[in-house]
């Protein structure tokens, strides 16, 4: 996508720039990286746009692309999120959404749609760039497609998700398969409220008996199950029992404060408690990870952590000679959206929920007043 930008921009004449750009371009290079990528296709007011960049530089491009002070927007599927941005003329090219599933004909009209600016055009141009390589090709006929529920499919076919269940719903396949994480939650959460599971009468009486037998195995309080429905019940019990057999050094599962002097020592053995029970975290990734929490927590910038990360890799030039600075950059947006800002928080909140009923239930030791307070 950059490559593209660089591309587009060596092709443009130079022109005067509305002082929003520039503004935008200093706002950038001050809280990303003098170098990134992004500060220099601005100068011929080409844009990028993706979900991983930071909010405030987001909606800024966004508000510059519709007033016309962006003329350019190279952009990955965001556009199919519910982010209004339409365009004279879109170019499509490599349509895919999300991590590379292909984008279907409901989501080609859909971006199809967004060429044509009212009150601007009477229509808009849509381009396909060799759409004979297309996956799902794009057909000119607009038809009314039906839009399912992402548990039709599970519901429709169900065995999946009894086998999910039935062998303990292991955090391996429940990072392949997201959704039968999400159903799991969805079904035990309407279980647990008295509610019918589902519509489907066969996967009614299949769940109701397994989750019988489930819940005299689990000893989380509905509330806590209730309240991280995308974490199994199954891994949340794991983690309660993680507790219970480590109840001579349950001391040091409170997570410290980030400026704590063992801080990131403790958020290393966090993540991995983590990684083992209620999620899976790549062992090779805990150090890192635990580094970029600890400045995170700590407020520093992100132009702090992409400068941090990107000398931290120009130390070991061999082992990582790939790692260019746009890569740096792309890299660090990624983990603090993806990792920090939404799985860490995530799974640290229902950590948090299950060492909090742990230690109620062990309340005669002194640290569960401290850790009440520190909560």
């Amino acid at each position: 996508m950059q490559d593209l930008g660089l591309i587009l921009f060596d092709s443009l004449p130079e022109e005067t720039l509305p002082e929003s750009v520039n503004e935008l371009i200093k706002l950038v290079k001050k809280t990303i990286h003098k170098n990134y990528r992004l500060a220099k296709v601005l100068q011929k007011r080409i844009a990028f746009h993706y979900g991983n960049m930071p909010l405030l530089i987001r909606e800024e491009v966004e508000k510059l692309f519709k007033t016309g002070e962006i003329k350019y927007l190279i952009c990955t599927s965001t556009l199919l999120e519910g982010v209004n941005l339409p365009a004279k003329s879109i170019f499509i090219r490599k349509p895919n959404r999300g991590n590379h599933k292909p984008m279907n004909q409901n989501d080609f009209w859909n971006l199809a749609g967004r060429a044509g600016r009212w009150g601007k055009e009477f229509s808009g141009n849509i381009i396909c760039i060799e759409p004979q390589d297309w996956k799902t090709p794009p057909t000119p006929n607009k038809r009314k497609q039906l839009i399912r529920r992402a548990l039709d499919k599970i519901e429709k076919d169900s065995t999946d998700l009894a086998n999910f269940i039935e062998k303990g719903s292991l955090r391996e396949e429940a990072e392949r398969r997201p959704d039968l994480e999400f159903a799991f939650g969805y079904y035990y959460t309407n279980f647990l409220n008295g509610d019918r599971l589902s519509t489907n009468d066969n996967l009614n009486r299949q769940l109701f008996g397994k989750f019988k037998t489930i819940k005299e195995k689990i000893k989380i309080p509905a509330n806590i199950i209730k309240r991280n429905p995308g974490i199994s019940p199954l891994a949340q019990q794991l983690l309660l029992d993680y507790f219970t057999e480590n109840l001579h050094r349950v001391d040091e599962m409170v997570p410290v404060y980030p400026e704590d002097e063992n801080a990131y020592q403790e958020y290393a053995k966090l993540i991995g408690r983590i990684g083992k029970t209620i999620s899976v975290y790549p062992s090779q990734l805990t150090n890192s990870r635990s580094i970029l929490l600890i400045y995170w927590m700590s407020g520093k910038p992100l132009s702090f952590l992409i400068r941090k990360s990107y000398e931290s890799y120009q130390k070991n030039p061999v082992k990582y000679k790939a790692k260019t600075l746009p890569v740096v950059i792309r890299e660090v947006m990624k983990n603090v959206e993806d990792f920090v800002r939404f799985r860490f928080a995530k799974d640290s909140s229902c950590y948090i929920d299950i060492l909090r009923h742990f230690f109620v239930i062990i309340r005669d030791r002194p640290l569960l007043a401290s850790f009440l307070m520190l909560c």
